[in-house]
């Protein structure tokens, strides 16, 4: 009888490191009646949980490490910056994933997770609109931050992607943002559709475009706008 899964068939490995967040997002798995759950039990993983998770074995066959948090974000987290580091340390060469509203931590913070990232990385900065609508939707994130956060860690080397949620609000910036995700340096910029706010027409009428490439003036890298649910990893 064959195993239906075998540890030496786990290449990917999705963590949901805390559930602390910056933020309090409506329909948010942690949110209700617009604070955090008071049932939520707020946590974060620490070293020696890594240490557990990510024996030897593992570290050395997984090829994707995914922080995606349901139930927070890691800018909320007092620990990510050292367990990514300890990842890098013990031999992870994985493809680090970071999906953040990235509206919180200094520049050195930044600084930090770049170099512990490097090429074989890329943060998903979640953006939905420009300075007078993210915040509609991304309760407590604050723009000025996001975009500053945002070209520390580009221009330190850090490879990263616009993730844009469409609600009615904001639909009619899709071009000025992607504009602005290309001047910042931003490799992608990634559209989504959504069932949030049921009653939004992008996501009633279900429209979507064919992907663009679109030749970045500066360096020789594409800039791609992506629709869908997934990805694939450019290296």
């Amino acid at each position: 009888m064959n195993n239906y899964l075998t540890i030496d068939s786990i290449k990917s490995i999705q963590i949901d490191h805390t559930s602390r967040c910056n933020c309090l997002c409506p329909q948010c798995a942690r949110v209700k009646d617009g604070v955090v759950n008071p049932r939520m039990p707020l946590d974060e993983l620490r070293v020696e949980d890594y240490k557990v998770i990510f024996p030897s074995t593992i570290i050395k066959q997984v090829e994707l490490i995914t922080q995606c948090g349901n139930y927070g974000d890691i800018v909320s987290s007092n620990t990510i910056l050292d367990c990514l580091e300890w990842l890098r340390e013990n031999g992870s060469t994985a493809h680090i994933n970071i999906i953040t509203n990235g509206s919180a931590r200094t520049a050195d913070w930044w600084k930090r997770l770049a170099s512990i990232i490097g090429l074989n990385g890329r943060v998903a900065f979640s953006i939905d609109g420009l300075e007078d609508t993210n915040h509609l939707y991304r309760v407590g994130a604050n723009w000025n931050k996001i975009i500053e956060n945002a070209n520390t860690y580009i221009e330190n080397g850090g490879r990263a992607r616009w993730d844009y949620l469409v609600f009615d609000h904001n639909a009619h910036q899709l071009e000025e943002a992607e504009k602005l995700a290309r001047e910042i340096g931003f490799e992608s910029f990634y559209v989504k559709n959504t069932s949030r706010f049921i009653n939004d027409k992008n996501y009633l009428t279900g429209e979507v475009s064919e992907e663009e490439t679109i030749q970045l003036r500066k360096g020789d890298s594409n800039f791609s706008r992506d629709h869908g649910d997934s990805y694939t990893i450019k290296q």
